[in-house]
């Protein structure tokens, strides 16, 4: 039997036992029903680096969000349209909810899961969503020094459009903007900013995006970065800056791999 028809015959297995492959490799079968096999006993299997284990495991016993079912409907309804875990997610549900009046804004978009959960968080609000959308290049600049973890094209399987159905689909509505910000919100009237999940990745468009939202923050307002103390040096040397340059702000690591930014005068 060749090769070609033993994959084939593998493959069929796993569908007829409700398994998809995506690929042909045996290897990828018989991984998908281990961890099929380990659900029907109740574990869960995921991959880890080695490099970062987790020594003790997230206690999730009676965490009242995870039990919240507008919270895990939303998460559901991300789906593959967003790469934050079920923590970030966490994050963004509570302090979204925690903000003062005025607007939502999400500034690097992506597929659009992010802003949907915003959305999802706090319907009654208006939600503002930024992205370059470009097809060719997620990011306006890169420092050779500073941005080493990113790529001038990563991220860019994305568009308008598509941000929009994502929305639509949910029966949500928002205001989706095309281009770099903030030079792409010179036209647009933001109000007073509640709240803004800011995840550029890279160290000028962080730091752009913080100058030009401090000024425009509502009472009782949060900015929560992305990929805050995760080796992406650009973001937490734009965030020493902007706070050297605004000692009224402070920033509050979260876990995992995101940072919380207030003003005490709004919160005075």
């Amino acid at each position: 039997m060749n090769q070609a028809i033993l994959r084939t015959r593998i493959k069929q297995a796993a569908l007829n036992s409700g398994i998809r492959t995506n690929q042909l490799r045996p290897s990828n079968v018989f991984n998908a029903m281990f961890k099929k096999a380990a659900a029907r006993l109740g574990y869960e299997l995921r991959p880890f680096n080695r490099d970062y284990p987790i020594v003790k495991p997230i206690d999730t016993n009676k965490v009242e969000i995870l039990r919240n079912k507008e919270f895990h409907n939303s998460v559901l309804a991300c789906g593959n349209d967003t790469n934050l875990d079920d923590a970030r997610l966490a994050n963004i549900w509570a302090y979204a909810k925690l903000s003062g009046p005025g607007s939502m804004v999400e500034i690097g978009s992506w597929h659009g899961g992010g802003a949907l959960h915003i959305a999802n968080a706090c319907p009654d609000r208006p939600i503002f969503v930024f992205d370059p959308f470009s097809g060719t290049r997620s990011f306006e600049s890169l420092d050779s020094t500073l941005d080493t973890s990113f790529v001038l094209n990563q991220f860019t399987d994305t568009s308008e459009g598509y941000v929009r159905n994502l929305f639509s689909s949910h029966n949500k509505k928002a205001e989706i903007v095309k281009g770099f910000f903030p030079a792409s919100a010179v036209d647009v009237d933001l109000g007073e900013v509640a709240f803004c999940h800011l995840d550029v990745d890279v160290y000028e468009a962080t730091k752009q995006s913080l100058c030009y939202l401090s000024s425009r923050l509502a009472k009782r307002s949060f900015i929560l970065l992305d990929d805050y103390q995760r080796e992406a040096k650009g973001v937490d040397t734009a965030v020493d800056e902007f706070l050297r340059d605004h000692p009224r702000f402070r920033c509050f690591p979260l876990h995992p791999s995101q940072g919380l930014l207030l003003s005490l005068d709004l919160w005075d």
